[in-house]
């Protein structure tokens, strides 16, 4: 089973349910897996193929989610590289990742053109809010639990920052045992603020990220202004 799968079940079950709110933006599963769908087939028509690895270069927002989910549905290996390094840090991972194509948000594009170095990888810009002009790919059975989904870059502080190969399987289970151990339901929803939020707000320190917590959700996930993980908070 591929994690996308989890977008197309929650589609064909749930349409019309909630799947991810951003600022002023709402995708119901049924849009969320048309997008997922379409930016497979974007990249599919790129030339990408399962165990290609694409990279991502933008910021957190709905269309990394799909960029992730889109990858795993074709069975290519999705790398986000962190928008906060210089052109020639990126340069280094997308050396290491050699990816077969870069998605990159507009705002962006020029560090995605320098990062790309002498390899000159095809670049897919994309602007926040857009749609896929792309065939939709529907969900196969060529991914199992071992195939690689996900390469996370190590910070890097005791050494050259290293590449992270998560699976399929890896995913899975962290999944459902977040789940289990935090007792999610399908009613409940999770709250992240992201690096890039709390930077916006003049004095984002914990009692504004404790004050989000407590906005009418039962569960938070709580980052630090530094975008690490502070803990989790449960309603009552």
């Amino acid at each position: 089973m591929d994690i996308s799968r989890w977008i197309s079940d929650a589609a064909a079950g749930t349409p019309a349910n909630t799947a991810v709110r951003f600022e002023s933006r709402e995708f119901t599963y049924a849009d969320l897996e048309w997008r997922v769908g379409a930016l497979a087939g974007v990249l599919k028509d790129a030339g990408t193929a399962s165990g290609d690895r694409v990279a991502y270069l933008g910021p957190n927002c709905p269309e990394l989610l799909q960029a992730l989910f889109a990858c795993a549905r074709l069975g290519a290996i999705f790398v986000p590289l962190n928008a906060r390094m210089t052109a020639a840090e990126l340069r280094l991972f997308v050396e290491q990742a050699s990816p077969g194509v870069l998605l990159a948000e507009e705002s962006f594009w020029q560090a995605a053109g320098e990062c790309a170095g002498p390899q000159q990888i095809p670049i897919l810009r994309f602007s926040l809010g857009g749609r896929w002009d792309g065939p939709r790919v529907s969900p196969g059975s060529h991914v199992d639990a071992s195939s690689p989904v996900l390469i996370f870059f190590t910070s890097g502080t005791t050494g050259t920052p290293k590449g992270a190969v998560l699976t399929h399987g890896a995913l899975i289970a962290h999944a459902a045992g977040t789940a289990e151990v935090l007792r999610m339901t399908a009613t409940d929803e999770v709250l992240t603020v992201t690096a890039e939020q709390l930077e916006d707000i003049p004095s984002a320190d914990a009692e504004y990220v404790d004050a989000v917590a407590k906005v009418g959700e039962r569960l938070a996930i709580l980052l630090n202004p530094d975008g690490l993980f502070a803990g989790v908070q449960i309603a009552a």
